[in-house]
């Protein structure tokens, strides 16, 4: 049996193989690290709401309020491009002024599907309660939300409780508060702990090794093939 070597043949296979099997293992790390977060967010949506008189900067995200005070009607955010079910639309935030907080918080209340034109908003549904907000607490600072027209409401592109409060000329706490399914405000949502599971991080790094290991048998059969072929000439 001849084997016949090519460094580059080589140094390229070691290279895929290198890079694969890194993938999966950054792959399989990633799926640990969902599972752990998983466990986390269950064990703290279990526990008892927090008032809003126990609310902090630092309160963990995915921790469950009740929120006692009153809405603002009058000024109603639409977060733009949100898709439930394929349908795209708008997630509707108002502000809540919680009677032992001495800043409003942001309340996102679910979707609205889109009307038949951007220019089209759709109708707000009326609050069924205003003095109550029940929820999970969400961490979030993305982008600069931007007013582009006058009047309410106003259709925004990023939530930034802190840049949405800038603009509103007026603190407000940091984090948003999504309401809970049973809240009589709730409106339809799709807001996954995660957006890839652990399951499909598991699948991708199964992919990776065995890309590595075509890789690997396509190197010793061209080895030894060329090897082989290589003898036979000789």
């Amino acid at each position: 049996m001849y084997v016949l070597f090519n460094w580059k043949v080589t140094a390229f296979s070691l290279t895929c193989v290198l890079v694969f099997v890194h993938l999966g293992l950054w792959q399989l790390e990633r799926a640990g690290e969902k599972e752990v977060l998983i466990i986390e967010q269950q064990a703290i949506a279990g526990s008892d709401p927090l008032p809003g008189s126990m609310l902090t900067h630092e309160t963990q995200n995915g921790t469950p309020v009740h929120l006692r005070g009153r809405f603002d009607t009058e000024r109603v955010l639409l977060l733009d491009n949100r898709i439930v079910d394929g349908v795209v639309g708008y997630e509707v935030l108002m502000l809540f002024r919680d009677v032992s907080l001495p800043d409003p918080v942001l309340v996102n209340r679910g979707f609205l599907p889109m009307g038949r034109t951007r220019s089209d908003l759709p109708r707000i549904p009326e609050l069924v309660r205003l003095d109550m907000a029940e929820g999970r607490l969400y961490w979030q600072s993305e982008g600069k939300p931007v007013f582009p027209v006058s009047g309410w409401p106003k259709v925004i592109q990023a939530t930034n409780p802190v840049e949405i409060g800038n603009i509103m000329d007026e603190s407000i706490y940091p984090h948003v508060v999504r309401l809970s399914e049973s809240d009589p405000n709730a409106l339809p949502r799709d807001w996954p702990l995660t957006v890839i599971r652990p399951e499909k991080h598991l699948g991708y790094a199964v992919q990776w090794f065995l890309m590595a290991t075509a890789v690997v048998i396509a190197y010793g059969f061209f080895t030894l093939r060329r090897g082989r072929d290589h003898g036979d000439e000789d």
